[in-house]
């Protein structure tokens, strides 16, 4: 027999019948944890696929979000060029 009680989206829990009909979280705690998943989410896909403006190689995910050089060594480089230029 299937269960037919509502449940919270992020951890399963059941939702409570007198609770709002829309409502999809079991508490704040719950909301707020799903939703802090999401926009991690979102900032990872934004960092990735992101290339060196130096030398073209792939910069890694972990890297801070405004990082546009992979390595110190592109960094000196890029420093050097824009210097003699």
């Amino acid at each position: 027999m299937r269960d037919l009680r509502r449940r919270c989206e992020h951890c399963a829990a059941v939702i409570p019948e007198a609770a709002h009909p829309r409502r999809i979280y079991c508490d704040t705690r719950c909301k707020n944890a799903a939703l802090n998943g999401l926009i991690a989410q979102a900032r990872r896909d934004a960092r990735s696929g992101r290339r060196c403006e130096e030398c073209g190689a792939a910069i890694s995910d972990d890297r801070k979000a405004d990082t546009r050089l992979c390595t110190d060594r592109c960094a000196w480089q890029s420093w050097d060029r824009r210097r003699r230029a």
